[in-house]
């Protein structure tokens, strides 16, 4: 339910973000732009939704996780870092909380490359 939420937020967003092109009034304008910053999803909230995938014993988790912080690195890019940072220490915390053993070697390498970045953002 959490990516349902996301992908409805983009929704707005990308709708506004449309409007806004096509409107000529200046008042609508600003209510458009301020519905735009305000509907996009930020770094918390993908933090929310790796959070639920992170305590899931489900086989899909983890590629969900993988996901979820795939599309939120893209985001921060896209935006130049409006929504946060693609370090942002709530991401990588639960997606380090989210590895449930080491004994597989992409989850270490992963779960070693988040540590590392959130080490030098702290």
């Amino acid at each position: 339910q959490c990516e349902a939420l996301i992908s409805r937020m983009m929704d707005v967003a990308v709708y506004s973000a449309h409007r806004y092109a096509e409107s000529e009034d200046e008042d609508e304008r600003e209510k458009l732009k301020r519905i735009v910053e305000e509907s996009l999803p930020d770094s918390k909230v993908f933090a929310l939704a790796i959070k639920c995938y992170a305590g899931s014993t489900h086989s899909s988790s983890a590629a969900r996780i993988d996901l979820l912080k795939s599309i939120h690195d893209e985001l921060c890019q896209a935006t130049d870092g409006q929504i946060g940072s693609v370090d942002d220490p709530y991401v990588l915390f639960h997606c380090i909380k989210s590895i449930k053993t080491f004994n597989i070697a992409a989850m270490m390498t992963k779960g070693y490359d988040w540590l590392g970045r959130l080490h030098e953002f702290v």
